[in-house]
C-alpha cells in the first residue's frame, strides 16, 4: 500500500512503525498500570481511561431488586469476539460460583444465552446477552472476564478487583498487570478449571488487599480526563497536573491531566 503511493517501505517491524510515525501516541490507561521503563518514547502520552460511550440504555438492569440486596455481587464476561464456547471461561466460573450465595451476572454477548439459562435455572444467577458493565460494576465485589484491556480499565475504574483467564489476544501482557499489580488474579489459562476460578474468588473477595489496590488505581484513574488532555495537546493548551493522579512511578513519561474546578 505504501508503494502504490511513492512511499518507501516500513524497515522492521510493521507495529513499531506506529510509535515512530506519530507525532504523538495517546495511551488509554495511566501510569500506576504501567511498568516502569528507563527509556520511554517522548511521544507517549498517558491520558486517562478512554472508555465506550454509554448507550441510551446505560444504567439499566433488568431485575435491580437483586442488585439491592445484600449479598455479594460477581459479574462474568468471555468478551465478545471469543465467546462462542461458554466452556472456556463461563460455564467453569459458574459451576464454580453457583453455590457460593454471591449474586452472579452473566454477559454472554448474544451467544447460547437461552442454553446457559436452561442449565443454571437458579435464583442466584442472572444470564442475560447484554450487561450494562457500567452500572453493574457500581454494585460488583468481583469481575471475572478473559481480560480484555477496555474491560479491565473500566473495572478498575469502578474499584473491583478481577479474576483474569486469557492469553490470546494481547490478554496475557494485560493479565500480568493485573497480577503484577496486584489488583487481581491471572489464572494465566484459556480454560481455567472450576476448583482454580472457586479458589482464586475467595481470595479476592476475603483478602482486602485487592480491593485496596483496586481503589488506588481507581483514584489514579478518576483523576484523569481523557478528551480534555487530548483536545489540550492538540490545542497546544497548559496541561495541569490532576489534583486526585497518583504519583508516576520512577521512569514514566505521562501526559498531566487537566486540573478542573
Amino acid at each position: 500500500m505504501l508503494a502504490t503511493h511513492g512511499l518507501a517501505r516500513v524497515k522492521g517491524s510493521i507495529y513499531d512503525e506506529f510509535y515512530r510515525a506519530a507525532n504523538v501516541f495517546f495511551q488509554s490507561g495511566v501510569p500506576g498500570f504501567e511498568y516502569a521503563r528507563r527509556e520511554v518514547n517522548p511521544k507517549f502520552r498517558f491520558v486517562g481511561p478512554l472508555l465506550p460511550h454509554g448507550a441510551a440504555t446505560s444504567g439499566r438492569f433488568p431485575y435491580p431488586q437483586k442488585l439491592e440486596a445484600n449479598q455479594r455481587v460477581i459479574l462474568v464476561s468471555q468478551g465478545t469476539i471469543d465467546n462462542k464456547d461458554a466452556s472456556k471461561l463461563i460455564i467453569p466460573a459458574l459451576e464454580a460460583l453457583r453455590d457460593s450465595g454471591a449474586l452472579l451476572i452473566v454477559a454472554t454477548g448474544h451467544s447460547h444465552t437461552e442454553e446457559l439459562r436452561r442449565s443454571y435455572p437458579q435464583d442466584n444467577i442472572v444470564i442475560e446477552d447484554y450487561v450494562d458493565f457500567a452500572a453493574v460494576l457500581e454494585r460488583a465485589d468481583l469481575f471475572v472476564c478473559n481480560g480484555g484491556y477496555g474491560s479491565v480499565l473500566l473495572s478498575l475504574s469502578k474499584g473491583v478487583p478481577l479474576l483474569v483467564a486469557g492469553i490470546r489476544e494481547g490478554k496475557n501482557d494485560v493479565n500480568a498487570r493485573v497480577d503484577y499489580f496486584g489488583v487481581g488474579i491471572n489464572l494465566r489459562t484459556e480454560s481455567p478449571k472450576p476448583d482454580a476460578i472457586r479458589r482464586a474468588a475467595q481470595r479476592l473477595l476475603n483478602e482486602p488487599r485487592w480491593k485496596q489496590n483496586a481503589q488506588r488505581l481507581r483514584d489514579e484513574l478518576t483523576g484523569y480526563h481523557p478528551y480534555e488532555l487530548i483536545d489540550a495537546y492538540l490545542a497546544d493548551c497548559k496541561v495541569l497536573e490532576p489534583r486526585s493522579a497518583g504519583s508516576p512511578s520512577a521512569g514514566h513519561s505521562q501526559m498531566q491531566g487537566l486540573e478542573t474546578s
